[in-house]
């Protein structure tokens, strides 16, 4: 049966592969600045992996790269 969202159905990896593609940082810098292999993160992203601390650490790290992109954006 498909889902009518299929965005919001998609697991934590694909939706933080998303995110990272979308501020145009490839997975190897990405990799390289959370200290981990590459081939670990993207079997995160693309569903082969889980892993809940790297899932962490690697929306943290999207969440400070989105926020420095936007210089805009004031600081309450």
């Amino acid at each position: 049966m498909l889902t009518q969202n299929p965005t919001s159905a998609l697991p934590i990896g694909p939706r933080l592969r998303q995110r990272r593609q979308t501020l145009g940082i490839v997975l190897t810098e990405a990799a390289k600045q959370l200290d981990v292999p590459y081939q670990r993160l993207r079997r995160l992203e693309i569903g082969q992996r889980a892993d809940i601390n790297l899932e962490v650490a690697f929306n943290t790290w999207l969440d400070d790269k989105t926020q420095h992109s936007n210089p805009t954006q004031k600081v309450a």
